[in-house]
């Protein structure tokens, strides 16, 4: 403890003493201050814009479908019964997914519910699966992808000559 005292008591001495060595005030140069010169003051304001804040959009499933397909590349006239056959068949939910109602055993996926046996499977047509050798889909799991699903129910739009035939609806 008495040798921090004495260090504190040494600077003390240190900064009083250089305190008292300065030269009289008469002696110190004059300051130099920077020119003022062509300077204006600012004016002060007391508005201050601040920006409105953006709505907060919350969108339906449904209406995800509908934005999806449309930035997809559905054609405009179509997004109507897009999204109803959407609803109808999957309520709008990608993970949707029937195994147990067809009569075939066949499993439907996704969004758009498509068909694995017609589309997905290997078939004497297709050895890998239609929607895979459009190079759509590498699995019929794959389909549970909103945008692969979607895209898939797009070209099986185009295969039936751009009509609903695959779900009539």
């Amino acid at each position: 403890m008495k040798y921090i005292l004495s260090i504190i008591a040494t600077i003390i001495i240190g900064i009083s003493s250089m305190a008292f060595s300065l030269p009289p005030s008469d002696e110190l140069p004059e300051p130099v201050y920077p020119s003022t010169e062509g300077y204006d003051d600012p004016t002060t304001t007391t508005t201050t814009t601040i920006p409105a804040p953006k709505p907060v959009i919350i969108m339906t499933p449904c209406e995800k479908v509908r934005e999806l397909a449309r930035i997809i590349g559905w054609p405009k006239k179509e997004l109507d019964t897009l999204v109803k056959i959407a609803n109808r068949e999957s309520r709008c939910m990608p993970k949707a997914h029937n195994t147990t109602r067809n009569v075939d055993g066949s499993q439907d996926y996704g969004l758009m519910q498509i068909n694995d046996w017609s589309w997905c499977k290997p078939s004497k047509y297709y050895a890998k699966g239609y929607l895979q050798q459009l190079g759509i889909i590498k699995t019929c799991d794959d389909l549970f992808n909103p945008i692969l699903n979607l895209t898939a129910a797009y070209a099986l739009y185009e295969y039936s000559d751009n009509t609903w035939e695959q779900w009539n609806p």
